[in-house]
């Protein structure tokens, strides 16, 4: 199953960041990716406060954005990442957005394929789960 966080970010890439159209996807479903552009989207737990009636969660959300052209993944995909978060971060509805993490420098998407890039982008954030 998909966590609510993890597809309210593909939705987020999806509708806010259209160079990606909708080549967004959990980062451990098996679509073929066979797109010169796209997005993953992987949830990372660092810590968890037990609450009387559910789970408090942290940490933080990796994108992973691919593309065959270098100028896609340089600073305007993060400026315009940073300025859509900064208009919208109060509309989510799962999860407390906390800012950036860690930004990677672009480098090979994998050691086998020689015209894709990627990009790495840790934002950090917060969700409940409730246990009722």
């Amino acid at each position: 199953m998909i966590e609510p966080q993890v597809t309210e970010w593909v939705t987020f890439i999806t509708t806010n960041m259209t160079i990606f159209g909708s080549n967004v996807y959990p980062e451990y479903t098996n679509i073929d990716r066979n797109v010169n552009i796209f997005c993953t989207v992987e949830l990372n737990v660092i810590d968890e406060d037990k609450m009387d009636t559910g789970n408090m969660f942290f940490g933080f959300v990796r994108l992973t954005f691919v593309a065959d052209d270098k100028l896609v993944l340089d600073k305007d995909l993060l400026d315009k990442l940073d300025y859509e978060l900064s208009l919208k971060s109060s509309q989510f509805t799962t999860f407390i957005y906390g800012g950036f993490g860690f930004v990677s420098k672009t480098e090979k998407y994998k050691p086998d394929i020689d015209n894709l890039l990627k990009r790495e982008v840790d934002i950090n954030m917060s969700w409940y789960i409730s246990t009722n």
